[in-house]
């Protein structure tokens, strides 16, 4: 009779765990995270000691949103550890970090962080940089009185409907959650998002719009909701942070396109489907996009990572007023404010605005256009415009309020349904007026 040998059977589960672990790599270098969870699962079955299985699912767990099982097997890798795993043992903390992050677990992420300090050589600058910039804006939001008062004041500035923007934030998902195999695949969810920023920020030309009680937005606003939804089916924090952090950082790679015409035909849609991905310059729409994921940040159910976005005290309210010129009821829900630096070599204002900032095949492709879009020109769509006074109000970061005035740019207001100049512009460092406070009428509002 074959006695047991333990020693031999340890080799052996060390071997097929190690074989499981292969074939976990397999299908997660694939994207097949549900099939790398069982191998790796497996493997920690065979191989209860070993630090790199259990390393491995939480980087599966990760991947597929599962940010409390990712800190579970990340710490219990940690506890395996020998004391010269320097590589994995950062890999491990990074990645607890990171899910405390997108599931807004600061405190907790604050203690990782002082972890990590013991191991500062071993991370790389700019995560250091991004991560630790991420925790002091989590700071500012929880010291800042401003903030909680954003749903108060939501419907001045983000009115997009007869209920205003942010109830859509406090109506719970009562749907089934999908199973997250059954998710559309990463690439096809941030194709599907930057479509749908495109649509918002550069809309084709179309009729001019009727005066009525309900209005479809025409800025970027409803992208807060559609990751707050995507979010609540389950989709990754970290995949809706990436897409947010690239439109707030004015670059994204895709193989979208703004509307070609309006409406879209199928054809058209068709067409759009068998683009190649290019690299597309947003930066037009950044200055207000980024100051914008600032304000929704608290209002955001996930933690958003990105080095793009100012902290909460970087972000004033500001008022500009504008010569008296002909307006009519219906501009009231139709307007945007192009701001220009005019002192930019060969600098002309663009008749067709929109096909200047078009960074794609049907957009103008020339130096002069490049040159515009990427240090000339910034659009703001989110404002509150007072018709009688000819003054609009928005929200916009300190630092790029300061580009603007000292290098002189203007603005002027512009129709955004059929991109047509509505008047002439006035020059920001003469026109524009810091207001106190985030929000108006506040003090107005606390004495009563």
């Amino acid at each position: 009779m074959r006695h047991f040998d333990p020693v031999m059977a340890s080799e052996d589960n060390a071997l097929r765990a190690a074989s499981l672990r292969d074939e976990g790599n397999g299908f997660y270098k694939a994207g097949n995270m549900v099939q790398a969870v069982k191998s790796y699962s497996e493997a920690t079955t065979l191989a209860p000691d070993d630090a790199k299985p259990l390393s491995n699912l939480s980087a599966a767990s990760f991947e597929m949103g599962k940010y409390a099982d990712a800190v579970k097997y990340a710490e219990s890798a940690l506890r395996k550890l020998p004391g010269d795993e320097f590589a994995l043992r950062r890999r491990c903390r990074l990645r607890i970090l990171k899910a405390h992050i997108h599931t807004k677990r600061h405190n907790l992420a604050s203690g990782t962080m002082r972890q990590l300090t013991k191991d500062r050589h071993f991370v790389k600058d700019d995560e250091w940089r991004i991560l630790n910039s991420v925790l002091e804006q989590a700071h500012d939001f929880s010291e800042s009185q401003d903030v909680d008062h954003i749903v108060r004041y939501a419907s001045a500035y983000f009115n997009v409907d007869h209920d205003g923007a942010f109830p859509h934030f406090d109506i719970p998902f009562k749907g089934v959650m999908p199973m997250f195999s059954s998710l559309i695949e990463r690439d096809e969810l941030e194709t599907s998002l930057y479509a749908h920023f495109l649509k918002l920020a550069l809309p084709t030309r179309c009729p001019h719009r009727e005066p009525a009680l309900v209005h479809a937005p025409l800025n970027t606003i409803p992208m807060f909701r559609m990751v707050t939804r995507l979010y609540e089916l389950e989709y990754p924090a970290h995949w809706l942070s990436t897409v947010l952090h690239n439109l707030a950082h004015g670059t994204i790679i895709t193989s979208a396109r703004a509307p070609p015409a309006y409406p879209v035909t199928r054809k058209d849609s068709c067409v759009m489907e068998q683009n190649r991905k290019r690299k597309i310059s947003i930066k037009p729409f950044a200055a207000e996009f980024s100051t914008l994921t600032t304000l929704f940040t608290s209002c955001l159910p996930f933690g958003v990572i990105s080095p793009a976005i100012p902290c909460i005290s970087n972000v004033h309210r500001y008022s500009i007023s504008f010569p008296p010129f002909a307006t009519t009821e219906e501009l009231d829900t139709a307007l945007m404010l192009v701001f220009f630096n005019t002192t930019l070599p060969s600098f002309s204002r663009p008749v067709d605005l929109r096909h200047a900032l078009l960074d794609d095949d049907k957009g103008d492709c020339s130096p002069d256009a490049k040159r515009l879009r990427d240090e000339g020109v910034a659009v703001v769509k989110t404002f509150i415009w007072n018709m009688l006074e000819r003054s609009a109000e928005f929200w916009m970061r300190k630092d790029e309020v300061e580009r603007w005035c000292n290098e002189e740019w203007e603005v002027s207001v512009w129709r955004a349904d059929d991109w047509s100049r509505v008047n002439s512009g006035v020059k920001v460092n003469e026109g524009l007026v810091e207001m106190d406070g985030l929000f108006p009428n506040e003090q107005a509002d606390l004495e009563i």
